[in-house]
């Protein structure tokens, strides 16, 4: 009968919440046999398979509820939480699952009745989830300023906070396309005008005054000859009363560095498209904060240098760039990344465009903390804290 939940969980769930085949073997084994015993004990008393329903009165039907849920306590309490993932718990295909099991041993069975334990069981193990974690979560609630919706918390032996946080679930978006905002490091060999990239090719410094020679006045200037790739003219000019040195140069190979980047309410990557107009412009990238750097090479990531050398061989084009599409997730993981630019001074003296980068993804549910006005707290008994909600949705209270 349980031969189905062996290896049922998704096998990118295990990735994505950093969980080992076989913790989550046993977990997952010992919630889904104790969800289905649960419903196969309310059968009776929700007439699934047999008309009782109508014969129960609701006392008895609640005392036997709970002796039920208590039960099921009992089978769960010692699995560990952490090598599951509710989302997983909570899909479609885990339900399907279930029915899919229970149908083989009851063939008359009525699924909606099936969907209604299902849910009770669910609902009281994410119960004791949040118990470990001092919080409730609550879906789909309804309520209004003249109708709120009233969410009761034992806060006996769980040392609840009596001012709790009320936080509204925000459920995440699909496929939304937004623009990464590139920020450049200041680099004094690149100009950088509304995202506009050019190397600088003339630079302008300004002579010091050294004092009086005779009649005459000295200034002097340092020149580093070295951070230039080739010097092409020296002129002086005055103005203003100062006296400057204009140097035109053909510039050495730049490096620029960008901003860290935000994929933290990322839930899935589809793309990332680096919006330029320059096909030479080589791109590396770092989710450690520029400790590590990568590169995508012949169908995998692999470890690169920021070095000019390493780099103008190693670097990505935006056309390799835009081709990684969804192999981004591996990488970033919900984290952060931060780019390198080699700006090429032989292909790419006057400008190089370095817009955004366009991002096409699924993102996370979002927690909003609620205010003041649209929930209130109360106390029915020492054990029992209310919460009285004033509006509809999805709402997660942090003891």
């Amino acid at each position: 009968m349980y031969d189905d939940f062996i290896n049922c969980y998704d096998k990118d769930m295990l990735i994505k919440n950093d969980l080992d085949e076989k913790s989550a073997n046993g977990a997952f084994s010992i919630i889904s046999k104790a969800i289905i015993e649960f419903i196969v004990t309310m059968i009776p008393l929700l007439g699934i398979a047999i008309n009782t329903y109508k014969d129960i009165s609701d006392e008895e039907k609640d005392k036997k509820m709970n002796i039920c849920l208590e039960d099921l306590n009992n089978k769960i309490k010692n699995v560990e939480f952490s090598k599951i993932s509710w989302d997983y718990i909570d899909s479609p295909e885990f339900n399907n699952k279930i029915l899919n099991v229970l149908s083989k041993e009851y063939k008359n069975i009525n699924k909606e009745c099936i969907d209604e334990c299902l849910l009770k069981a669910k609902l009281f193990i994410k119960d004791e989830l949040c118990k470990l974690h001092r919080s409730f979560i609550r879906s789909e609630l309804e309520g209004s300023k003249k109708c709120p919706c009233i969410v009761q918390i034992p806060i006996e032996n769980l040392l609840f906070s009596r001012s709790p946080t009320v936080l509204k679930i925000e459920k995440g978006k699909e496929n939304i396309v937004r623009k990464e905002h590139i920020e450049l490091e200041k680099n004094n060999y690149i100009n950088d005008k509304n995202g506009l990239i050019s190397l600088k090719d003339e630079f302008e410094n300004e002579f010091k005054y050294d004092g009086k020679l005779g009649t005459g006045s000295v200034y002097s200037l340092h020149v580093d000859k070295s951070i230039y790739n080739e010097i092409e003219e020296i002129r002086a000019i005055e103005e203003d009363g100062k006296f400057k040195l204009i140097t035109k140069v053909k510039p050495n190979d730049q490096i620029l560095y960008s901003n860290d980047i935000d994929f933290k309410n990322i839930k899935n990557i589809k793309s990332l498209k680096l919006l330029t107009n320059d096909n030479n412009i080589k791109v590396i990238c770092s989710v450690d904060k520029g400790v590590t750097w990568k590169t995508y090479y012949n169908g995998q990531w692999k470890e690169t240098k920021d070095e000019i050398e390493v780099f103008t061989h190693e670097g990505m084009t935006p056309n390799i760039f835009n081709s990684i599409k969804e192999l981004w997730n591996k990488l970033i993981n919900g984290s952060t990344i931060r780019f390198a630019y080699l700006i090429d001074s032989k292909t790419n003296i006057k400008k190089s465009v370095l817009k955004n980068i366009e991002n096409t993804c699924d993102t996370k549910e979002n927690l909003k903390k609620v205010n003041d006005n649209e929930y209130e707290i109360s106390f029915s008994s020492d054990e029992i804290m209310e919460v009285s909600i004033y509006f509809s949705g999805d709402i997660k209270i942090i003891g």
